[in-house]
């Protein structure tokens, strides 16, 4: 069997060019401070409404989970080619 050769050389271009990591609520005090007020008041107004603890915490889980974006960190990579979000 032989040993195919590589088509290109990975050292001869640099895997990442820049990296860096963007968390919003570090940001802004009161983006935070509104968006913590609006989700307790929404998650205070499903249980009045249907007195049930776990519809409350499924509401805050969707809160959550739906501005996923603004409470946790996202981070991207920029490369020759291709650029990465995670």
């Amino acid at each position: 069997m032989k040993k195919r050769k590589k088509e290109r050389d990975d050292k001869s271009k640099p895997s990442v060019m820049l990296a860096w990591t963007f968390n919003p609520l570090r940001t802004n005090l009161r983006h935070v401070l509104m968006i913590i007020f609006l989700g307790s008041f929404f998650c205070a107004a499903v249980y009045w409404n249907f007195k049930d603890l776990f519809l409350c915490i499924l509401s805050m889980v969707i809160f959550i989970c739906s501005l996923n974006s603004m409470f946790f960190p996202t981070g991207y990579i920029l490369e020759q080619d291709e650029i990465i979000i995670k």
